[in-house]
């Protein structure tokens, strides 16, 4: 079985669209949608239970120490498939892309989605988000070295279950990939994938988070 894991908080606009898109580009597979939401004020955990009735999802909610990776780790540790993806619920991370993602599980520990690999790219970005997502981008590939790897920001991502520890996984901050890829070391490949801008709601992204993911990167680096 395949378990998609997505961590919300406001996303209750972008959920039927999501669902829909996430049963079509699995249709025929057995899967669930791990949903994990950290106490939206919204409705967005009333609306995806509302939507369980149509497809596959469980819901969590979080109801202390928030944050974006905390969510995934819970995501890990319910999810009951044998391949896990993780992704976005804004649509930025387009749902018909999982099927690439899985197809290279079949010789990888992990899929990695890449928006700066090969055709990849990012659809509406201003030249100065672009430079501070390169920018923020650089810290993470010294710690990663000698990783070749073209978005270590990365939030989309797919692995086999029996190549990572989900239980060794503690981590603050938005960037849980850097923590899957330092504490487990698993083979991975990249696929491309045109990042889209959002659409509805907004990014909780901020200055917080940001610091978060400095400091978690030092604390890789002095660990080394």
């Amino acid at each position: 079985m395949i378990s998609v894991v997505v961590p919300t908080y406001k996303e209750e606009p972008n959920l039927e669209e999501l669902f829909r898109r996430i049963d079509s580009s699995l249709d025929g597979r057995e899967y669930e949608i791990v949903l994990v939401d950290d106490n939206s004020p919204d409705g967005t955990a009333e609306r995806a239970r509302e939507l369980s009735d149509e497809y596959p999802v469980n819901v969590f909610v979080r109801e202390e120490d928030f944050g974006l990776s905390q969510s995934v780790i819970r995501g890990f540790r319910e999810a009951e498939g044998d391949q896990v993806v993780v992704m976005d619920a804004d649509l930025q991370h387009p749902p018909e892309k999982i099927p690439y993602l899985l197809a290279e599980l079949d010789e990888r520990d992990m899929a990695i989605g890449s928006r700066f690999k090969e055709s990849g790219s990012v659809e509406g970005w201003s030249l100065k988000r672009k430079l501070l997502n390169r920018g923020s981008a650089i810290p993470a590939k010294i710690v990663m070295w000698p990783m070749k790897l073209s978005d270590p920001m990365s939030g989309f991502f797919a692995f086999n279950r029996d190549s990572v520890d989900v239980e060794d996984l503690d981590v603050e901050g938005f960037k849980i990939l850097l923590e899957v890829l330092y504490r487990n070391k698993p083979d991975f490949s990249e696929v491309q994938f045109e990042f889209q801008e959002r659409k509805k709601g907004e990014s909780d992204l901020g200055l917080e988070a940001v610091i978060e993911y400095m400091e978690h990167v030092g604390v890789i680096l002095l660990d080394r």
